[in-house]
């Protein structure tokens, strides 16, 4: 039989995830080295490709995006007013 290694397993991300599912579904022998060793490339190339952001089974939506920076903004925010808003006060106080 012959050996592959990680580099020499020609998967495309189409195949990688039908081999990951079917491996998930128990339809494949993963006590066979080789085929173990070609469904671990499967999702390697799964892991990859999600941590990459190529991974079309999660739809990403611009607003989720935006809403996320839109909570950090507003988080800064109130941290500044937090910290200012006394300084200012006292000032003020100082002041009179």
């Amino acid at each position: 039989m012959a050996r592959w290694s990680d580099a020499e397993v020609p998967l495309t991300l189409a195949e990688a995830r039908a081999i990951a599912r079917r491996a998930a579904a128990g339809e494949l022998n993963t006590r066979d080295v080789e085929i173990r060793r070609i469904v671990d490339a499967a999702n390697r190339m799964q892991t990859r490709a999600l941590l990459a952001g190529r991974d079309d089974d999660v739809t990403r939506q611009p607003t989720d995006r935006r809403a996320v920076v839109a909570g950090c903004l507003a988080v800064v925010v109130v941290g500044i007013a937090g910290i200012l808003v006394p300084i200012v006060a006292a000032i003020a106080a100082l002041g009179r």
